[in-house]
C-alpha cells in the first residue's frame, strides 16, 4: 500500500516539474531565437526557424511516447 502512494507522489511531482520547466523554457527560448530586426522579413525568418525547430524536436518525442505505449500493451 505504501509503495503505490510513493509512486503516485513521484509521478505527480514529475508532472508538475515538467509543466513548470516547459513554461520556463517557453519564456526563455523564443526571445533567444526570434530577435528584433528592422525588417519584418527577418523576424519572419526567425519565427520560421523557431517553428520548424520545435517541430523537429517534438515530433520524434511524440512518436517515441506513442510507440512505447503500443509496445508495452
Amino acid at each position: 500500500m505504501h509503495q503505490s502512494f510513493l509512486k503516485v507522489s513521484t509521478v505527480c511531482s514529475l508532472g508538475i516539474f515538467g509543466m513548470q520547466f516547459g513554461s520556463a523554457l517557453g519564456f526563455l527560448v523564443p526571445p533567444m531565437i526570434v530577435k528584433n530586426h528592422d525588417k519584418i522579413e527577418d523576424i519572419g525568418s526567425d519565427l520560421y526557424v523557431l517553428c520548424w525547430g520545435l517541430t523537429a524536436i517534438i515530433t520524434p518525442v511524440a512518436f517515441m511516447v506513442f510507440f512505447c505505449k503500443l509496445v508495452t500493451k
